[in-house]
């Protein structure tokens, strides 16, 4: 059963998780801004194996945990 969850949505409920979402409305190289969640697991070789799987237009991203508020932020140019 798919989710249809906006990115902070996902962001939130899968931290340090691989997600599989699919008909995300993205063109080509532009972050995903939502999606139907259809797989999310810790494993990236299992998330691997979903995203193979699915339908596309389709997604397969981490979401790495949010950084603490009193974290430095460090910007190179």
């Amino acid at each position: 059963m798919a989710n249809r969850m906006t990115a902070e949505e996902i962001q939130d409920a899968y931290p340090d998780e691989w997600i599989v979402a699919t008909n995300v409305p993205a063109p080509a190289g532009l972050p995903v801004r939502e999606g139907e969640v259809v797989f999310h697991s810790p494993s990236r070789i299992a998330a691997i194996n979903a995203f193979g799987r699915v339908p596309k237009p389709a997604a397969l991203w981490y979401v790495a945990p949010p950084a603490p508020r009193e974290a430095a932020a460090c910007f190179f140019r």
